[in-house]
């Protein structure tokens, strides 16, 4: 989570970026205390997941809308996903053939 908002810088408005360091100062706190049952941990995941999850989302949709979206799969040119394609063939070891 750290490490996304570094990365994300001032784009993400100074409420959300509020939002999500309390709840994760919250897993924090639950994962360094030794006496924090599974549902205590389990909570305070899930609401971490779901802000960070809304935040990326919305820092997804802002760089399509920029223009600066990274190449995926479904974006990439043929010649580029071609590029990582490994030929072998399967030999087989042993036995008396």
């Amino acid at each position: 989570m750290d490490k996304s908002l570094g990365e994300w810088g001032e784009k993400v408005p100074q409420a959300d970026r509020e939002e999500l360091d309390k709840v994760n100062a919250e897993l924090k706190e639950a994962l360094a205390d030794q006496e924090a049952d599974a549902d205590k941990l389990r909570g305070a995941h899930e609401s971490v997941m779901k802000v960070f999850e809304r935040i990326g989302s919305a820092m997804h949709q802002q760089a399509q809308a920029e223009g600066a979206g990274p190449a995926t799969e479904e974006t990439a040119s043929p010649a580029e996903s071609d590029d990582d394609v490994v030929e072998g063939e399967i030999v087989e070891d042993g036995g008396d053939q």
